[in-house]
């Protein structure tokens, strides 16, 4: 059972895909398969290809900052 903290690729590249389906009104037929979200603008097909890096954040919190 996986941690529900953790962010796996597939969370990444989902919330990609969705963001240029909800975001994009000229877009047309977003869709993913894998690594690939394809979507058609205007004449052109872009395909766009994900490598996903996750780590953990080691960024101090504003807390730490300014105690």
């Amino acid at each position: 059972m996986k941690n529900s903290n953790e962010v796996t690729r597939d969370m990444v590249i989902d919330e990609v895909y969705r963001s240029l389906r909800d975001g994009l009104n000229d877009v047309r037929y977003v869709f993913r398969k894998k690594n690939k979200v394809t979507f058609f603008k205007k004449d052109k097909k872009v395909s766009i290809t994900f490598r996903v890096k996750i780590e953990d954040n080691d960024t101090p919190k504003w807390d730490e900052i300014m105690p």
